[in-house]
Formats: structure tokens, C-alpha cells, sequence
């Protein structure tokens, strides 16, 4: 870029406004130019470039109105009466190429202004012909309020393009809470560079009408240039100190919503490990029983010296007759004729044998295997978790220390925001990250219902003023 102008004038707009032809009709005003003798500083549709020495245009696609033709931001420079006029040509805001390429236009535009060093006025070019202001209008109106500095607004110019003053559909309130003079607002039905010559000059009726709209258009522009002359140069290091507290509120707002999302998901931990320590508090108690005492008895064989009368039948269980005297069993007094009057058993059931049979109790314990693995398994999460639940408090309580400095520090950078410029509303992209992360809060508050949760939900909402109204 040229050495700064001693008037630097910077043009703002929605895509398709007019900011380019309205920089060929000053070019026109400057260089003496007539409609029988274009001046043509940027190429349009019907027109090429043809002043020698002027900026190579960055324009794109001049058929494609819904598309910024300006890529780039461009100094037009002009010598009138001993003085420099450098008017900024920058890209159009709002087009079809979406909200990130407006985020890239904005920050080329502050930057231009930032290192021309000093601006005289900012000139908002507005399509005067609109009466409903679209979503795509007021995005751009947005952008530009989002640009613009406290200390330029008493610069501000707005043109109201293809109209007169008394054909102008635009409602001047869409700006507030700007307020334009009366006396830095300028109208212009600048249609001569919209058609061929071809389609004009032979028809006397349309010539004549043309002629009468460009003296006209000639004499707004000089109003205008004497209007401009009146305000003095204003230092643009503004621009760049606003450009870096945005960059900055755009950086603070992600690591907040960030910080948001871990507390929330964090805390959704905590809560469900409760649940499950209950779980596991429950399982044990219900499996705890596992094991149980049972007696069991048995038949235990002593031995003797002597000779005992055993019965077979009975598996051993049975001493018929303890020290047995007789030298057969057929003679053993417990029997009557061939039967045991004790186990009741015949004759040859029984033998001598030097033991004699008695029970034995045992106390067993008896094992539920699979109460056992579920037992173990409620314990060993009980463990687990009552080792994790301190961690994750502390977690949780971080976090939140994090996200009120956090939350802090965005509300310090508006506030600075709003010193440099009483619009200082978040952009469209932070206002989204910011109702994410109120949103978040709005959750948390309503899942933990604790009077902190609500405190804090309190403290985030109250930057919702900063949030661009409609």
C-alpha cells in the first residue's frame, strides 16, 4: 500500500451496495471525468479499468451480484486542491460465501485501517432502494457496528445508493443506536455505469435523464468531500487494539466453553459413580450371605482289644453287642433265633470285629460360588470407587475455579471492548460459543439444583448483555 493520504476515507457496505461504483463515480469527480469520458478506477460489468497508475482491481465474478467482488482492500488515491484523498475499497460484507469469510473481511478491513495510520471518515454505502431489512442486511449492518470505533462515529457518512432523497426506502433507525447529522448523509441515483453506452446514447430521452442524474451525482460527492474536510484525521491505532481484544474474547469464549463442557461431563461422572456406589453397596448386602455353617455328621470306627458283634447291613453303623464273651456270633445273647434284637438284622449280617462305630459331628462351611463372584465384584467397584469420588471432587471444584476466572476475564475483555467501542456486542460467532456455554450452565444448574450451580448459571447470564440486539 501508497504512503497514507492526508485523507483517508474508509468505505463500508453489504455485498452488492454500490462501494465500487461509487468509487468510479468519485474517481469521475476527481479526474474531471464525463459519460463521454469515463474514468473507470475498478472494472464493472459494461466498463473496464482505464486509468493508468491505479491499483491492479482484485475484483471476481462483476456478473455475480450476491458475491463480493472485492477480495482484498485497496487504496484509490486522488490529488484535489493541494490536498490527498485515499479512498479504501474493501470487500463486501454478508455474501454467499458465508459467515467465515465475512470473519476474514472484517480483520483485513481493521487491519487496512489499523496501518494507514489515521482515518478522516468511514462512508457506509447502503442500497437505498431497500425497504425490509434482510437477515443478509442486518448482518452486514452488525459487521460494520462491530468495526467501527467510538472515536470515528462523529465520521460517519452514510451514501444511500440508486436513489434521491425522495426515493429512499431505507429506515435510518436499522443504525441504532448510531445517529447520523443530516448534514453526513448523501444521496446518489448513480445508474450511469449500470448499462452500455449503446443503450443510452442514441435515445435523447435516457441521455438527458443520465446527464441530470450524474451532475447530480457530481455535486453530492462535493457536499460530500467538503463535508469530510470538516472532520479532521482521527489515529486508527484503534482499530488494532480492538482487532486484538476480539481476537481475544474469540480465544477466552472457546476455552470457556471448553471448560464448560469438562465441568459438565465431569460432574455427569461424579453423579453417575454415586449411583453406582449405591449399586455396589446394594449388590453387597445382597450377596453377603454367600456362606452358611452347616453340621454334618459321620461314623467314626474306634478300635478295641476286644471282640464286638458288627452289623453289615447297617454300613458299619450298628455295635450290635460291645465285648462279646460268646465264641460265635449264632451265640451272641442279642440275637433271637436268627435275628438281632437291636439293628433287627438277620444272622449273616453280622461279624465279629475289634472296632466299635461312633458319630462324629462336623461344623461345615458351605461356599455360594456364584454369590461369592458377585460379592467380590460389588466390593472391588465399592473400592474402585470410593478411590475415584475424592479425585473427581477435587475435579470438579478446579474446574469451576477455572471457569469463573475464565468467565471473568471475558466479561473484563467486554468491558474493555466497550471502552473502544459502545458496540462491543459479541459477533455472531461468539454470541453462538456464548449460548452454548449459558446453555451448558442452564443444564448443570438444573441437574445439581444447589444454590452455587444457581449463583453461577446467575453470574454467566449476566453476559448476555453484551449480545447484539435486534
Amino acid at each position: 500500500m501508497v504512503q497514507p493520504s492526508n485523507h483517508n476515507i474508509l468505505l463500508l457496505g453489504e455485498t452488492g451496495s454500490g462501494k465500487s461504483t461509487l468509487i468510479n463515480y468519485i474517481a469521475n469527480y476527481f479526474l474531471d471525468g464525463s459519460l463521454d469520458d469515463l474514468k473507470i478506477a475498478i472494472p464493472m460489468k459494461h466498463h473496464k479499468q482505464n486509468i493508468p497508475g491505479f491499483p491492479i482491481h482484485s475484483e471476481q465474478d462483476i456478473h455475480d451480484k450476491t458475491k463480493s467482488k472485492t477480495e482484498k482492500c485497496t487504496l484509490y488515491n486522488f490529488t484535489y486542491n493541494g490536498k490527498q484523498y485515499g479512498f479504501i475499497d474493501v470487500p463486501g460484507l454478508s455474501d454467499t460465501n458465508g459467515a467465515h469469510k465475512d470473519i476474514e473481511h472484517i480483520e483485513n478491513i481493521m487491519t487496512t485501517a489499523e496501518s494507514i495510520g489515521s482515518i478522516a471518515a468511514i462512508v457506509l454505502v447502503i442500497n437505498g432502494t431497500v425497504a425490509r431489512v434482510t437477515s443478509n442486511l442486518k448482518n452486514a449492518i452488525d459487521r460494520m457496528k462491530s468495526a467501527v470505533p467510538d472515536v470515528l462515529l462523529s465520521n460517519l457518512v452514510v451514501v444511500f445508493t440508486n436513489c434521491s432523497v425522495d426515493t429512499v426506502n431505507f429506515e435510518l433507525s436499522v443504525l441504532k443506536p448510531w445517529t447520523i447529522p443530516e448534514e453526513n448523509i448523501f444521496y446518489m441515483d448513480n445508474n450511469a455505469l449500470r448499462v452500455p453506452k449503446k443503450d443510452w446514447y442514441n435515445n435523447q430521452e435516457k441521455k438527458e435523464r443520465l446527464i441530470s442524474q450524474w451532475k447530480t451525482s457530481m455535486e453530492v460527492i462535493e457536499q460530500m468531500i467538503v463535508q469530510i474536510d470538516q472532520f479532521g484525521n482521527v489515529a486508527s491505532n484503534a482499530f488494532g487494539e480492538m482487532r486484538k481484544l476480539g481476537h481475544l474474547l474469540t480465544q477466552q469464549l472457546n476455552e470457556c466453553q471448553m471448560l464448560i463442557e469438562q465441568l459438565h461431563t465431569t460432574q455427569k461422572h461424579y453423579h453417575d459413580s454415586l449411583k453406582a456406589l449405591d449399586q455396589a453397596t446394594v449388590g453387597i448386602n445382597a450377596n453377603s450371605n454367600y456362606s452358611k455353617k452347616v453340621t454334618k455328621e459321620e461314623i467314626v470306627l474306634i478300635h478295641t482289644p476286644y471282640w464286638n458283634v458288627v452289623c453289615r447291613s447297617c454300613n458299619r453303623g450298628g455295635e450290635c453287642c460291645h465285648d462279646c464273651k460268646a465264641i460265635a456270633v449264632k451265640f451272641c445273647g442279642k440275637f433271637h433265633y436268627t435275628e438281632c434284637t437291636i439293628c433287627k438284622c438277620s444272622l449273616d449280617f453280622h461279624y465279629f470285629e475289634k472296632y466299635k462305630p461312633r458319630k462324629k459331628c462336623e461344623v461345615l462351611v458351605e461356599i455360594n460360588d456364584c454369590m461369592k463372584r458377585l460379592y467380590d465384584k460389588h466390593v472391588q467397584a465399592k473400592a474402585r470407587i470410593e478411590d475415584e469420588l475424592p479425585k473427581l471432587r477435587a475435579k470438579i471444584e478446579s474446574l469451576k475455579q477455572s471457569f469463573d476466572t475464565q468467565v471473568q476475564k471475558i466479561q473484563n475483555s467486554c468491558r474493555s471492548l466497550r471502552k473502544l467501542r459502545s458496540q462491543s456486542n459479541f459477533t455472531e460467532e461468539q454470541a453462538n460459543v456464548f449460548m452454548t456455554i449459558l446453555n451448558e450452565m442452564r443444564s448443570i444448574a438444573t441437574t445439581a439444583g444447589t444454590a452455587d450451580a444457581k449463583a453461577r448459571l446467575n453470574y454467566v447470564d449476566s453476559l448476555t448483555e453484551f449480545i447484539q440486539q435486534s
